[in-house]
C-alpha cells in the first residue's frame, strides 16, 4: 500500500487491519524517514485492534513527521480502537478527525 497524494501538501492512506497494518506502517515509516514533504492522513476504517508494534510504528511516524514540520491525522477511528489510544495515554499525542474530509479541513485551517 502506498501513500496517495490528495494535494501538494497532503498524503492519504487507508490502513488494513492487523496483522497487515504492521508491514504497511513499516513501509510508510521507511518512506517518511527517507523523504517526506507533506502532512499524512491515516484512515482507520478497517482497523479495530492495534498491537504494541503498530502503536510504536504510529509514534515513530508521528515523530518523523513532527521533526520535519509536518502533521499526522488519524481518521475514521472506531470507538473501540480509540479506547486503545486512551488506555495507552496517547489521545493527546495524536490528532483525530471523524473522516477524511474533516481531516483535510483541519489541515487546511492549521496549515
Amino acid at each position: 500500500m502506498e501513500l496517495t497524494k490528495l494535494s501538494d501538501t497532503v498524503a492519504y492512506l487507508e490502513l488494513p487491519p492487523e496483522p497487515r497494518i504492521r508491514n504497511v506502517l513499516d513501509s510508510v515509516n521507511e518512506q517518511v524517514s527517507e523523504k517526506c514533504e507533506c502532512d499524512i492522513i491515516l484512515d482507520f476504517s478497517f482497523v479495530e485492534v492495534l498491537t504494541s508494534v503498530s502503536i510504536s510504528n504510529l509514534i515513530t511516524l508521528q515523530n518523523w513527521l513532527k521533526g520535519g514540520g509536518y502533521r499526522l491525522t488519524l481518521c475514521e477511528v472506531a470507538v473501540v480502537t480509540k479506547c486503545i489510544f486512551d488506555v495507552a495515554g496517547l489521545i493527546p499525542v495524536f490528532t483525530f478527525a471523524p473522516d477524511k474530509d474533516a481531516a483535510l479541513q483541519s489541515l487546511k485551517k492549521t496549515g
